[in-house]
């Protein structure tokens, strides 16, 4: 019951500690538009054969100056939330960064907080990570990881990233081919494109949803003083917005 109530309690205080991925959840608005013509973000609708789900994102638009690292995040989260107000959410996930058409100029606008983000929310889901898994990832991108690796990640979680230069043959090591998409030589009858725009017809058919759903956060003000969750020190750092922390 303890741990039911610091999760319930961790996913509404998220929203006020990370605005950068929490705030202006509406599906149609410009940021959030943009991505879905800039990256693919899905989740597949096949599960693996231990019941697992996999999450691909994968650059849809190799133009840099269209790239925004926290909508395709942002997006991640918001399908998240909707399976589990649907009661979908599996208890398990893998997820795939296909580093394909990624430059340099991609890869200096991402701060490592920013992934390391993205798996810290998990935290606040009744959900496991299995494995993050990086293919056709440059050397410059590979610094990242070993940054994170060096400085933000726990043993445990050091232990379920996987960092690769080859492309999609490699995933046959972590998940069962036949549930990827054509596109990596699964046996599925989606392609990431398809995958893609139904994501964005889902988030946008749900958006009243989204935007009640933004309203409701904690209200830090009540929070005890020996509470043992704080979530902007404790999950983020000082300050949870990505622009606060400069690496060189």
């Amino acid at each position: 019951m303890e741990i039911a109530k610091m999760k319930l309690d961790m996913y509404y205080s998220q929203r006020r500690a990370v605005p950068d991925i929490y705030d202006n959840c509406d599906p149609t608005g410009n940021e959030l538009v943009k991505s879905y013509k800039t990256v693919y973000t899905i989740t597949l609708p096949t599960l693996t054969s231990d019941g697992s789900s996999v999450t691909i994102l994968k650059l849809r638009n190799p133009d840099p100056a269209m790239y925004n690292p926290c909508e395709p995040i942002k997006r991640i989260n918001m399908i998240y939330d909707l399976m589990v107000h649907k009661a979908t959410l599996t208890s398990k996930t893998h997820i795939i960064y296909d580093y394909a058409e990624v430059t340099n100029a991609h890869v200096t606008q991402v701060n490592p907080l920013v992934i390391k983000t993205h798996l810290d929310t998990l935290k606040f889901l009744p959900i496991r990570l299995k494995s993050v898994i990086a293919i056709n990832c440059p050397k410059f991108a590979e610094k990242t990881y070993n940054l994170m690796r060096s400085l933000m990640m726990s043993k445990k979680l050091q232990e379920r990233v996987f960092v690769y230069a080859e492309g999609a043959s490699v995933l046959s090591k972590h998940i069962s081919v036949d549930v990827l998409p054509k596109d990596y030589g699964g046996q599925g009858s989606y392609t990431l494109e398809e995958l893609n725009d139904y994501w964005q017809d889902v988030l946008i058919d749900n958006r009243e949803w989204f935007l009640n759903e933004n309203e409701r956060y904690s209200d830090e003000s009540k929070r005890p003083a020996d509470s043992k969750y704080k979530p902007n020190e404790d999950t983020y750092g000082v300050e949870g917005s990505f622009k606060k922390l400069q690496i060189d």
